[in-house]
């Protein structure tokens, strides 16, 4: 017996010693890549297209947006904010959007709450496998939100656009992912209506949420499936609680909130970003409209939950998200105008004018009237010869209300432009004008220091320095023209506000 055993070991390990060695580890390899979901290779896919479309095509813009935002941590500020609807998302989505900085650094801030958010989507509406894919419709539709801003930015009365309704979305499935938890009827109906008195600080957001409630609790309903002691009459009660609280409680915020500053048109509305609703500003509600669709059609999919879905349910998943994708990448690329603007502004707020110049020279179309008139002036500055550019006072966007040129004008060459000339009181005009209207902006505050400085206003300059001594990027900025404010000697010494000759002239309107 005992011979026999060996015979047969001996025999066991001859066959294992035959086969080669790579053979089960090449099949384990393909296996697993087989076995990997649709949905991983698909937000691969997606963050590699993010990665390319904001901080390598578009850091400049980045950047410049965040040039063009202000984190305000004051207590003014931050109670100014909480005074509106959705301000809490407004306050932590300006104080994120300080990171864009550093394009790179801000960007993975905003991918890793994209893929944050996909996560919660999939695991609040527990979507059957083969739907999970259009877990990533929503940050698709971010990044688009994202993408579509260009110099209307500048105009838009709303802090920390790129991250501040990702974050509102977040709040949304966290809301109806707790609501969902909640056993008793009673339990589900009371946090339904915590949720919609969210609005002073969530604002649509709040609304949303509760709504995504009411849709799951008229599926549940029909499914006529109650559990844990739901009755079909304690389902019904969310739904009735979110309609009456939903209409109620944005007029009730208006009429007795105390200091609110909001209008009381479009109530149910405020907590998106403050656009006009009108054919001008449609096309930047549209990916905020299309999410909330996407999140009220996740919760009818709790209807079919139990439904087999077929492998093609898969292959239409994943063909929609792609096609999401590049209907999205149609935004990536600028005009080349705009490109070279942006650029411009961050170099002459460095007082590189040797690189506005070079800006100017690389162009390969036309430039505007006011880039040639940067870079002449960044020609005269740095003791280069006048050159004759190419002009093109064509604009293709000039009926948008955002963009009309002379308005424009202001402040992208009036702001900079007449602090260089001399004319400090005509640059601290629009940079003033720009700021009581669509709010204080690093960009402009900056050139308040300056203006305030060469006319001898310093108290009044150590007022907007110390607003931008309190964020976190233009804090080194601020110290630098602070010992300017603490001692005013030193000021014709500096290369920069010792060789600005300020005009005398009082008149500063046109």
């Amino acid at each position: 017996m005992k011979e026999t055993k060996k015979m047969k070991r001996n025999e066991r390990r001859n066959n294992t010693s035959d086969q080669p060695a790579s053979a089960p580890v090449d099949g384990s390899f393909k296996a697993r890549i087989r076995r990997i979901p649709p949905v991983i290779w698909l937000a691969a896919a997606f963050l590699i297209m993010a990665w390319w479309a904001l901080p390598i095509r578009n850091g400049v813009f980045m950047r410049w947006m965040e040039d063009c935002s202000l984190f305000d941590p004051s207590d003014y500020g931050r109670d100014q904010l909480m005074r509106y609807p959705g301000g809490l998302l407004q306050y932590i989505g300006s104080y994120l959007m300080q990171f864009m900085h550093i394009p790179k650094l801000g960007s993975s801030i905003l991918f890793a709450l994209w893929m944050l958010l996909a996560f919660m989507t999939v695991r609040c509406f527990r979507l059957p496998s083969r739907l999970i894919p259009l877990s990533l419709l929503i940050p698709i539709l971010m990044l688009r939100s994202v993408l579509m801003l260009d110099e209307s930015w500048l105009t838009i009365l709303y802090k920390g656009f790129i991250f501040a309704p990702t974050i509102g979305f977040i709040c949304v499935t966290a809301l109806v992912w707790i609501w969902r938890l909640i056993r008793p009827w009673w339990g589900a109906a009371l946090f339904s209506l915590l949720t919609v008195c969210l609005y002073p600080w969530l604002g649509f957001f709040a609304l949303l949420a509760g709504v995504v409630q009411a849709v799951l609790s008229i599926m549940q309903i029909s499914r006529n499936t109650p559990t844990s002691g739901k009755s079909i009459y304690g389902f019904l009660t969310t739904p009735v609680i979110v309609l009456i609280l939903a209409i109620c409680v944005p007029v009730f915020y208006y009429r007795n909130m105390p200091g609110t500053w909001v209008e009381g048109n479009h109530l149910w509305v405020k907590g998106l970003p403050d656009l006009m609703l009108n054919d001008n500003d449609a096309p930047f509600f549209l990916p905020f409209f299309l999410s909330s669709l996407l999140l009220l059609l996740f919760a009818c999919l709790t209807r079919f939950r139990k439904y087999a879905f077929g492998k093609w349910y898969s292959y239409w998943t994943v063909l929609l998200v792609v096609m999401a994708g590049f209907w999205c990448s149609g935004k990536i690329e600028k005009s080349e105008q705009w490109r070279a603007m942006a650029l411009m502004q961050l170099h002459i707020d460095r007082l590189n004018w040797d690189r506005v110049v070079m800006v100017a020279d690389n162009m390969k179309g036309p430039l505007t009237p006011e880039l040639a008139y940067l870079a002449q002036m960044g020609r005269n500055i740095c003791g280069m010869p006048q050159m004759k550019y190419n002009i093109s006072e064509d604009y293709p966007d000039a009926d948008n209300l955002r963009k009309r040129p002379a308005f424009l004008r202001t402040a992208f060459l009036s702001v900079p432009a007449d602090y260089f000339l001399g004319e400090t009181n005509r640059s601290y005009r629009w940079a003033m004008e720009h700021s009581v209207k669509y709010g204080h902006r690093a960009f402009l505050l900056k050139y308040m220091v300056r203006s305030c400085l060469l006319n001898g206003d310093y108290e009044l300059a150590r007022r907007y320095n110390d607003m931008l001594a309190r964020t976190l990027f233009h804090r080194e900025w601020s110290e630098h023209y602070g010992k300017f404010i603490d001692d005013p000697s030193l000021i014709p010494g500096d290369p920069e506000l010792g060789s600005i000759h300020t005009s005398t002239a009082p008149r500063v309107f046109y």
